[in-house]
Order: structure tokens, then sequence, then C-alpha cells
């Protein structure tokens, strides 16, 4: 399985493939941060009171994504800080 993160102007979309994909629409989205977890949650797709759901493959790095409706999402990534930084760019051009 592999975890693939796209962001571009329209939103970030996550694929979990060959099983999951969603899309989150930059209107939706709140504020973003980055956050390490506990690699206790394991991989794959997590629901958790904490982080919310949970996309992770590797690692206990993510980017906490709180949603405009009060939910969160967690992407897990092996590049926080790239991750963030084209997140933030694309919201900021808003």
């Amino acid at each position: 399985m592999t975890l693939k993160t796209t962001v571009d102007e329209r939103g970030i979309r996550i694929s979990y493939r060959p099983v999951w994909r969603t899309q989150l629409r930059r209107d939706e989205i709140q504020d973003v941060r980055l956050e390490t977890y506990s690699e206790f949650i394991g991989y794959g797709i997590r629901f958790t009171g904490t982080y919310g759901t949970v996309y992770n493959a590797k690692g206990n790095r993510g980017l906490l994504i709180r949603k405009k409706n009060g939910r969160r999402l967690m992407i897990g990534t092996q590049q926080p800080d790239a991750l963030l930084l084209a997140v933030r760019t694309y919201l900021d051009a808003r």
C-alpha cells in the first residue's frame, strides 16, 4: 500500500492505494500544523479521538488539519516541512 498526498490550488488529495482516496477543498481547511504522534497509532487508516482520521504509512510525523466543521485529519509524512510549506502556500493564496 502507498500513501500519496497531492497539494494544489483546489486543495489536498490523499490516496492510500489501492483502497482509499479522499479530497479536502481548501475552503474546508481552518488551519494546519505539524505534529509528532505516537507510533502506537499504527499504519493504515485509523480513527482516533485525538487526531481524528489518521492516514499513516510510516513514522510518527504528520500534518494535522483542522477543518472548519471542527473535524480533524492527520496525514503522516516523511517530508513534514515540505508538506506544510506546500499547504500553507496554497492556503495563503486564497
